[in-house]
């Protein structure tokens, strides 16, 4: 596939995926499994960026120790008679409170009987607020005729209120205590799939009215001023817009369910409350004493206080996005913080959100499906995965709830779809690489190569290669004398050594072409060290075909001696042919000398011979590799000689002292020192290469090749 098709079908799996988590999150269970996971998200953001709580907000709470206070001391039963409660409250505000609020529900005529009126003694105090608690499951389905405390322009609220904030029925205060506070508040708050309190309604309807739930009444009434028992003025202005709340100057970011965020407190260490707690308790037990002056070392000068129930009555025992469990109030408690500070929170407006998790999704398919190996594909999941989470993460602080869950799953999604059509594709193109270069590389060669096709240009590219020829010496006897089968057995054995250790070096196999072999390096994939590795591969060829001489002279009839002519130079490489049969080969001047030179052996009767610009290159990556000075040939087809030389040791072997004789006496050769070359090379013991320098320098020395350049001149291929 090209880099193209690759792309769009990258960001067409990427768009894929950010359709179908779209579509899973309406779907029941995984839209409850992205829920609660979007839950745990926020919850742990929550717990992460908890800010200080309001120093103004206390609570008074009826808590274990205060109900076996009053059961063991003071011999009265729980539920508490009202007085207990109007005690409290009268005693908070002599104490100083700006507000007060009773979350607790008195809809039941009291089994202690306690007299119908109450809270006789603040009616000139800070403004009160009781509790009330919609329902769509029994209660009351109107509002009494008279003793109900309902903020300036109710009515005209609830209208512009969404359908789930609206309910058919509540369970309000008896009358007779109703009319003795100054505004209702509700005490409702909504339990998301795993009960975790994370949004509370601000209003609520009922029966064509509008009622603010608790905390944000405790605002309300905090800024207005109490003319009488159950008036209040210059209460901030409130209007709704279907999606944000205006209270005065605070702003509410309202949902479908006309709902808003909580934005929790952090807990303090002692106690692991947020807010101070005073039992009920010792408030009783200061009430009861004689010196009220107890009243103003409880601190409540100027706080707003919420008397409520910690492990029983109202909303009990909620689980909140920073405790298992936490006493209802709390719940009121931070809302009222949330508006006192001006930090509530609003969520991320569309669609932004969701261009930027389909763009996330796009890009991470796109990286997955061209990674091409595991450690590309988890660095792909490490470099997109954690994204969703850490916008989340940078949004919070700054008021904004960005959503996780379903960006992370398209994130998810999309790297998954991404691998499925990275090894859709690389299955194709391994088997396309794996088809076309079998026979000419090494397993380890194709997997990089399929690991990382861009290593392979098809087609054909211009680079320089070492090309390898080899040829076996009177082959066309040797096919004479023997049988197709022993002929076809002996040539397998033979080319399967030469090629293994072609392929073992990083060879690429060109073709055979009967019993002669063509390889080269440096393509498909880069070898500095090509010069090096080709003459490697020719000495050791060498050594491998005297390591079997035996077996092979008695099986052909003859010794079998191998000629290899290696050359360096620019050549095209790369699949040439028709569309259905090609071949992976070189075309180019080099090649074609790589052939001379392995013919070129003949005349000085040497096994291997390599030019000069692959002896230098190959001594550039190994200065101790051993190997002779042939001398300078003129090959039939070329103009220019080539200085030649025999490759004859691997690296750090020496050169035998033969050797080190010829090179100084064809650096007399080099200087017209011809009658002094001659006697040097007559005393000197060699071989065939030896012997045609004997033969050609003892001519010249005698006069009978008057005006030799130094260049062997082949007539031959």
């Amino acid at each position: 596939m090209r880099k193209g098709k690759r792309l769009v079908a990258g960001l067409l799996v990427g768009l894929l995926a950010q359709a179908v988590v779209l579509g899973l999150g309406v779907l029941g269970p995984s839209g409850r499994l992205l829920r609660r996971f979007e839950g745990t998200t926020y919850d742990l953001r929550q717990r992460w960026f908890a800010r200080e709580p309001h120093p103004d907000i206390v609570l008074v709470l009826v808590d274990k120790t205060s109900v076996d206070w009053g059961g063991s001391e003071r011999m009265i039963p729980f539920p508490w008679p009202r007085s207990l409660y109007a005690t409290m409250v009268e005693f908070c505000a002599a104490a100083g409170a700006r507000v007060l609020a009773v979350d607790v529900l008195f809809d039941q005529i009291s089994a202690h009987g306690d007299a119908p009126v109450w809270l006789e003694g603040v009616e000139s105090g800070p403004p009160v607020l009781l509790a009330m608690r919609p329902s769509n499951q029994g209660g009351r389905t109107t509002w009494p005729d008279q003793g109900v405390r309902l903020l300036p322009g109710a009515k005209e609220l609830a209208a512009r209120l969404p359908g789930p904030a609206l309910y058919s029925a509540a369970e309000l205060p008896l009358e007779s205590i109703a009319c003795c506070v100054d505004l209702l508040g509700h005490s409702g708050g909504l339990r998301e799939e795993e009960a975790v309190i994370r949004r509370a309604q601000p209003f609520v309807g009922f029966d064509g009215q509008a009622v603010p739930m608790l905390g944000v009444g405790c605002y309300l009434a905090s800024s207005a001023r109490k003319k009488s028992c159950g008036i209040l003025e210059n209460l901030p202005p409130v209007s709704f817009t279907g999606e944000s709340l205006r209270i005065g100057d605070r702003i509410l970011d309202i949902d479908s369910d006309g709902a808003c965020l909580l934005r929790y407190r952090a807990l303090a260490v002692e106690g692991k409350r947020p807010y101070p707690v005073i039992p009920a308790r010792e408030i009783l037990a200061a009430s009861m004493a004689e010196d009220s002056s107890d009243a103003r070392s409880f601190g409540l000068e100027g706080k707003l206080v919420l008397i409520g129930q910690s492990s029983v009555g109202t909303i009990q025992d909620q689980p909140t996005p920073l405790k298992n469990v936490a006493p209802g109030t709390e719940v009121h408690a931070t809302l009222l913080d949330n508006l006192l500070r001006g930090d509530t929170l609003r969520r991320a407006r569309p669609p932004f959100p969701l261009l930027v998790a389909t763009l996330l999704a796009m890009l991470a398919a796109v990286m997955a499906s061209r990674a091409g190996s595991w450690p590309r594909i988890l660095a792909s999941l490490a470099v997109f995965g954690p994204i969703p989470f850490l916008l989340g993460l940078a949004f919070f602080p700054l008021g904004v709830v960005w959503p996780v869950a379903e960006p992370q799953a398209a994130v998810a999604l999309a790297i998954v779809g991404g691998v499925v059509l990275n090894t859709a594709t690389e299955s194709k193109q391994r088997k396309f690489i794996t088809g076309a270069f079998q026979r000419y590389l090494s397993p380890a060669v194709i997997e990089r190569l399929v690991e990382d096709p861009s290593l392979l240009v098809l087609g054909g590219e211009r680079r320089e290669l070492t090309i390898f020829f080899s040829d076996l010496q009177g082959f066309s006897g040797i096919s004479e004398r023997l049988d197709p089968t022993e002929l076809t057995s002996l040539l397998n054995d033979y080319l399967t050594d030469m090629t293994d250790i072609i392929l073992e070096e990083g060879g690429t196999l060109d073709k055979y072409e009967g019993d002669a072999i063509i390889a080269f390096w440096n393509a498909p994939l880069d070898q500095s060290d090509h010069a090096l590795r080709a003459c490697r591969t020719a000495i050791l060829c060498q050594d491998k075909l005297r390591e079997r001489s035996a077996e092979l002279e008695r099986r052909a009839g003859v010794p079998l001696r191998m000629r290899i002519g290696l050359n360096t130079g620019p050549v095209v490489v790369g699949n040439m042919g028709s569309r259905s049969r090609f071949d992976y080969t070189v075309l180019g001047d080099a090649a074609n000398l790589a052939s001379r030179l392995e013919g070129a052996n003949k005349r000085f009767g040497t096994s291997i011979m390599a030019s000069e610009t692959t002896w230098k290159r190959a001594l550039e990556a190994c200065p101790t590799l051993a190997g002779r000075f042939i001398g300078k040939i003129q090959v039939v087809g070329r103009k220019e000689p080539v200085p030649v030389y025999e490759p004859l040791g691997l690296c750090g072997e020496t050169a035998s002292e033969a050797t080190q004789d010829l090179k100084s006496i064809l650096a007399l050769c080099e200087g017209a020192q011809w009658e002094d070359a001659r006697r040097a090379l007559e005393e000197l013991e060699g071989d065939s290469l030896v012997e045609s320098w004997r033969e050609m320098v003892g001519a010249v020395a005698r006069g009978e090749r008057e005006g030799w350049d130094g260049v062997f001149r082949l007539n031959e291929k």
